[in-house]
């Protein structure tokens, strides 16, 4: 039994020998075809990524040609507003000197006439103390005649007097 137990050992071995050397070429033949299938795939994936790429360049040239039309058109627009706005700023430019220059001119004008009116403002002033000087004259002349008689009353004060005379005289009164 011994020997049968060897020999069984030995068989055994032997087959798993056999067994491992088969494994092993059968490891071997699914990793060649495992490698050979993901070179396959990776190639398929590289040429399907490679022909994207392509694609979304293709498509971001043809995407940028237009937005580049796009913008070219829209410069020119601009542009073509700015020369406008350009044109009417300096249009308002031209009309603001010239109303500076008229506003110079009136400003001129204004001097002129403020140093004639403050001459003026100096001989009403004169006139003015003129006017009170005479106001004052006038009141004195006034009171002056106020004090005074009239023909009427001179008249009439000579008759009286005359009278008064010949009362205290007992003569008659001398007309003059």
């Amino acid at each position: 039994m011994a020997e049968e137990l060897k020999q069984f050992k030995n068989e055994i071995i032997e087959i798993i020998k056999n067994e491992t050397i088969e494994t092993k070429k059968h490891f071997d033949d699914k990793a060649t075809e495992t490698k050979k299938h993901f070179d396959d795939k990776a190639a398929e994936t590289k040429k399907h990524f490679d022909d994207k790429t392509a694609e979304l360049k293709d498509y971001f040239d043809e995407k940028t040609i237009e937005t580049r039309r796009h913008f070219e058109v829209l410069t020119e627009h601009m542009d073509g507003k700015f020369q406008l706005l350009t044109e009417q700023v300096v249009a308002n430019t031209e009309k603001l000197e010239e109303h500076s220059e008229i506003l110079k001119e009136h400003s001129q004008k204004f001097d002129i006439i403020d140093a004639r009116l403050a001459g003026i403002d100096e001989r009403f002033d004169g006139i003015d103390e003129t006017l009170d000087i005479m106001k004052t004259d006038l009141e004195f002349i006034k009171n002056e005649l106020k004090q005074k008689v009239s023909r009427d009353e001179f008249v009439f004060l000579e008759k009286r007097v005359g009278a008064i005379e010949t009362k205290l005289n007992g003569q008659k009164p001398a007309i003059l």
